[in-house]
């Protein structure tokens, strides 16, 4: 089966944190909590006594756009696509269906600005990369547009995707 790569912009997530100028703004985080097991990479894990302090912490010193706290240690986490091998990865940390983590969240019109499509009644946007790159430089080209390379690799996440470009 084909793979099919999409950007999905950063800030075009309803469930994210930001940040805007380097000060950290509590009400623009967002929670996404998992209905499953998942195994996250971090780059560090950190003893902070809150959540600002964390997510302060993990964009100054690894440009996070995700963070995950338990008992009060701060996990910057890493972009699933690094993998476990790589030497700025520190481990991995396992999240138990119904924790949460917090993640960047920017408005919608900066996915317009970047020449995202918008899907109505969603809460995210896409590009499509038509031209064949390899995974990294595709993820690079991703992140000069403020975006996160992700790919579809089951039928249920070509279902959807199929679902949510009908409704645009």
């Amino acid at each position: 089966m084909a793979l099919i790569y999409f950007i999905v912009a950063l800030g075009c997530i309803l469930y994210n944190l930001s940040s805007s100028g380097g000060n950290i703004t509590k009400s623009l985080w967002f929670k996404h909590r998992f209905t499953e097991i998942v195994n996250l990479r971090y780059y560090s894990s950190l003893g902070q006594s809150s959540r600002i302090k964390c997510i302060g912490s993990c964009t100054k010193m690894f440009d996070c756009d995700q963070i995950y706290m338990e008992d009060k240690v701060c996990y910057c986490l890493a972009p699933g696509y690094i993998p476990l091998s790589d030497t700025t990865i520190s481990g991995e940390v396992t999240l138990t269906p119904h924790n949460y983590i917090h993640q960047i969240y920017h408005d919608k019109s900066e996915c317009v600005a970047r020449n995202y499509t918008v899907f109505t009644g969603t809460d995210y946007c896409l590009k499509l990369i038509t031209s064949p790159l390899p995974w990294i430089d595709t993820e690079q080209r991703c992140k000069q547009d403020g975006g996160h390379l992700v790919s579809v690799k089951t039928m249920d996440k070509l279902n959807h995707v199929k679902l949510v470009s009908r409704s645009k």
